[in-house]
């Protein structure tokens, strides 16, 4: 898809990344982007901050190799310890990654004023005493029930309804939603549309969760902030909790209603909705996950290929800044292409990975010297690198993982 988006007229805008993998050398991982207008950026789920850069000779032709330099900022001192410590930092490994804003991860965007639960979409089964995402309990009292009921509002298509019958005073039966993530720190606002008979009342409360599930607070509706209802009408109530700490990762909303000795009391309760911030607004995303909607068109796969690169050597180092010169993995160890070359009786795999290693395989009892006589003594284990060679270890009539080209000898230009 992304390789459509750049035959666009208009692709939108290109985002590139860096991460410095020094743990081969002994250092750390560092993830940064040289976008210094945007702060933090997140992909793929990995939070790159923003550092000052200029990155310079990726660009490839038809007739030359690239020859990057990365210019990285040194004012805090971080990078020149590093290449203090770790050699300069050289055999290190940069990876250039590079995707379109479309396809960020959903953190980048402003989050969606986050819907908990909205009784109204989130409808029980047919037949089911209550709604879909909501338990149940009660405290004391007798002869209550929960139901569904149809509701002929245009805002709502249905309600939750309690009919209460002699509950003592300050008893109750309370509903509660799920876990569900919240920003810490942020006011959350809770609200919902209520009726009710004369004397009903109802109480919000929430259940503050830390990252591991344990309970952090109880805080309940503000002072003088109970509902007493006795209207047919629906009306939108909310109520705003502020003083949130930061160690909050979730929190389960509680609406209790409570009797008060009336012979027979009922109460609907619809589009119960908690959000961030301190307004209450009539569309929210209904979801769990406050990363979810932010960005729809986020996709960590749509991206372009990642470039390894590796440091081959610090090119200058000032208070301000350091600059590196870049090379692929065939640059910084000196290799050529083609990798091997054709030479007749010549096993290669001698200078890759040795007689015995992993391309010769070769793990049996038998030894010979450089001549291919058999000998007993380990020490003069020596192959020649010829096909004879192979043929004494592994089988005259055997296949032979020989590497080299037979063959080439017979060729004539």
């Amino acid at each position: 898809m992304i390789t459509a988006d750049v035959q666009q007229l208009e692709p939108g805008g290109r985002v590139t990344v860096f991460e410095l993998d020094a743990s081969s050398i002994g250092a750390d991982q560092l993830w940064f982007h040289q976008h210094l207008q945007a702060g933090v950026i997140w992909w793929q789920g990995q939070q790159y901050g923003a550092w000052p850069i200029e990155a310079t000779g990726f660009a490839r032709t038809s007739d030359q190799q690239p020859a990057p330099r990365l210019r990285v900022g040194n004012g805090d001192g971080r990078i020149g310890v590093m290449c203090q410590l770790y050699g300069d930092l050289v055999g290190a490994r940069i990876i250039r990654r590079q995707t379109l804003v479309k396809y960020l991860d959903g953190k980048n965007f402003p989050p969606l004023r986050n819907k908990l639960l909205n009784s109204s979409m989130d409808l029980a089964p047919s037949g089911a005493t209550t709604p879909t995402n909501w338990l149940a309990s009660s405290s004391g009292g007798t002869g209550f029930t929960r139901l569904l009921v149809p509701s002929n509002l245009a805002n709502s298509t249905r309600a939750w309804r309690w009919t209460l019958e002699n509950v003592a005073a300050n008893r109750y039966c309370e509903g509660y939603s799920s876990a569900i993530a919240i920003e810490p720190g942020v006011p959350l606002t809770v609200s919902a549309y209520v009726r009710g008979s004369v004397g009903a009342r109802v109480f919000f409360q929430l259940q503050l969760l830390d990252s591991s599930g344990a309970t952090v607070g109880w805080p309940g509706t503000p002072a003088g902030g109970d509902l007493v209802v006795g209207s047919a009408d629906f009306t939108r109530k909310s109520f705003t909790f502020s003083n949130i700490p930061a160690s909050v990762a979730s929190c389960r909303v509680f609406v209790r209603v409570y009797g008060n000795n009336t012979p027979t009391q009922w109460f609907d309760v619809d589009n119960v909705q908690a959000e961030a911030g301190t307004q209450v607004t009539e569309y929210q995303y209904t979801g769990t996950n406050l990363d979810d909607g932010r960005n729809p068109t986020a996709d960590p796969n749509e991206h372009f290929r990642d470039e390894i690169w590796f440091i081959e050597r610090k090119v200058a180092e000032t208070k301000e800044m350091v600059e590196f010169e870049l090379a692929t993995a065939i640059d910084l160890n000196g290799e050529v292409l083609p990798g091997r070359q054709i030479m007749s009786n010549v096993c290669t795999w001698l200078l890759r990975g040795g007689y015995r290693g992993p391309y010769c395989s070769y793990t049996g009892p038998a030894y010979f010297d450089i001549n291919d006589n058999p000998v007993s003594d380990p020490g003069q284990d020596v192959c020649a690198g010829l096909v004879r060679s192979c043929k004494r270890r592994f089988g005259e009539n055997n296949e032979l993982p020989y590497g080299g080209f037979p063959a080439s000898g017979l060729v004539r230009t």
